[in-house]
C-alpha cells in the first residue's frame, strides 16, 4: 500500500491478527520514509517508477512533484507519459490544478487518457465542419440554392461519408434535389 503521510503509514503497518486464526498478517506499506526524494532529471528518468511513487508520497513537497512531472512529461518515452498521467491522477484537486497551470507552459500539448479522446473528437468535428463548408461553397459556386432547413442539415452533419456523397453529387448536379435526394 502506498500512503502519503507518516501517521497513516504507521497505522497501516500494524500487524493484523484475525480472531480464531494463528496467522499474523503484516501489511507492506510504503510511505514517505521508504521513498527517496528524486528531483534531478537524470534520477527521475533512470527510475521513473520510483520517481512517480516518490512524488505521490511526497506531495507536501510540491517542488518534487513539479520536478518529477516535468521530467516525465518532456521525456520522449511512451512509459513516461503513463507515469505522468498516473502521478497527476493521484494528486488532490488543488495540487493537480497547480501542476496543470505549470505544465501548460512546459508541455502545452501534453496528452492524457482523459483529454486525448476529447481532442480527437474535436479534431473530427473540425474536419466535418470543413467538409460541410466546402460543400456549401461548391453549391453556391454552382448556383444551387438551398432552403434554410437544408443548409442547417449540411452544417450539422457529422458523417464524413454522407458529406462526401453530397459533395460528389454537387459536382455534377443541376439542382439541390439531385444532391440531397434519395438514391
Amino acid at each position: 500500500m502506498l500512503v502519503t503521510n507518516r501517521a497513516t503509514a504507521d497505522r497501516y503497518r500494524r500487524p493484523i491478527a484475525p480472531p480464531d486464526n494463528c496467522l499474523i498478517l503484516c501489511p507492506v506499506v510504503v510511505g514517505p520514509d521508504e521513498l527517496p526524494i528524486l528531483r534531478e532529471r537524470e534520477d527521475v528518468l533512470s527510475s521513473p517508477e520510483i520517481a512517480t511513487l516518490s512524488a505521490i508520497a511526497h506531495q507536501d513537497d510540491f517542488d518534487t512533484v513539479v520536478s518529477v512531472a516535468t521530467a516525465l512529461a518532456t521525456f520522449d518515452d511512451d512509459r513516461s507519459l503513463v507515469y505522468y498521467d498516473y502521478l497527476r491522477g493521484q494528486l488532490s484537486e488543488e495540487l493537480r490544478a497547480k501542476l496543470e497551470d505549470i505544465m501548460i507552459e512546459t508541455a502545452p500539448r501534453l496528452p492524457d487518457r482523459f483529454t486525448l479522446p476529447i481532442e480527437q473528437e474535436a479534431e473530427a468535428r473540425g474536419e466535418t465542419r470543413g467538409e460541410a463548408k466546402a460543400l456549401l461553397t461548391l453549391l453556391a459556386a454552382r448556383n444551387l440554392t438551398l432552403t434554410p432547413d437544408l443548409r442547417e442539415t449540411v452544417e450539422s452533419c457529422t458523417d464524413e461519408e454522407v458529406l462526401l456523397r453530397w459533395t460528389t453529387r454537387a459536382a455534377t448536379a443541376s439542382s439541390a434535389h439531385e444532391v440531397f435526394g434519395e438514391g
